[in-house]
């Protein structure tokens, strides 16, 4: 995603909630046929494809920069030692 190309990724895991249709294509893990149709349908559609990629790049820096991660990580321990039962 960072790369800024097009991402075609398996429904498999956690992946679809990383990549969403406006940053890339998801393909079912268990189907072989519609990864060939989802890299058909990108090499087809180069502009689209493109157009995908910057997207992605774009959502991968802003979803996962450093800087936001860390801000995260830091909101998420700010409310763990909140809700922390005192002794």
């Amino acid at each position: 995603m960072a790369c800024g190309v097009c991402v075609i990724t398996s429904t498999a895991t956690a992946l679809p909630e990383v990549v969403n249709p406006q940053v890339g294509m998801l393909f079912d893990s268990e189907n072989p046929e519609d990864l060939l149709h989802k890299v058909s349908v990108a090499l087809a559609h180069l502009p689209q494809s493109r157009a995908l990629g910057a997207r992605a790049a774009v959502y991968a820096q802003d979803t996962f920069a450093l800087s936001k991660t860390h801000e995260r990580y830091f909101q998420l321990y700010q409310e763990a030692i909140k809700n922390f039962p005192a002794r």
